[in-house]
């Protein structure tokens, strides 16, 4: 079992990348496509690596920011309890 201090760090970097995510997609999604534009052609035939490029790709990463918070509120509140006992 993770020690309490390092299960309330991992809470906390996944609301701050939840936040990241729900916050600024569009930042996000122009960084990614310009990496993947970047990359070579062999890296831009892997299956699946065009996503970024998408037209629903923001929606996608502020829905993954949602469950990023989602687990972050679980395993506070999993903290929480274990603290109360």
């Amino acid at each position: 079992m993770m020690p309490l201090n390092l299960m309330f760090l991992f809470a906390f970097t996944l609301a701050a990348i939840g936040t990241l995510l729900i916050g600024k997609p569009e930042k996000i999604t122009s960084f990614f496509r310009r990496r993947y534009l970047a990359r070579s052609k062999f890296i831009q035939k892997w299956p699946g690596s065009n996503m970024v490029m998408k037209t629903w790709y923001p929606a996608y990463l502020r829905l993954m920011g949602s469950v990023c918070w989602m687990f972050a509120l679980v395993l506070i509140y999993a903290i929480v309890l274990r603290l109360s006992k």
